[in-house]
């Protein structure tokens, strides 16, 4: 899994496989995906703003208990939305 990946990376990553982004609690984003009951909770950020660690692991588990994306398939879409 790439450990330099920013909000604007993840959102990507989410838009692509079928999240939308709705109001979170407070100042946070949230996701929810409309095939699956996945929800994803974000923290208030800039889009160049580095992903903590914790999240992004956070995010893959979902992804993955969810039966949205395994994680081979979401560090591989990952790699495939970084823009350098």
């Amino acid at each position: 899994m790439r450990k330099e990946v920013t909000f604007r990376d993840l959102e990507r990553v989410l838009l692509t496989v079928g999240f939308v982004i709705t109001h979170g609690p407070g100042p946070h984003k949230l996701y929810t995906h409309p095939s699956f009951d996945a929800k994803i909770v974000l923290p208030p950020h800039q889009a160049k703003e580095t992903v903590r660690l914790a999240n992004l692991v956070a995010v893959r588990r979902t992804l993955s208990e969810n039966g949205v994306l395994d994680p081979d398939s979401f560090d591989r879409l990952l790699e495939e939305v970084i823009i350098p």
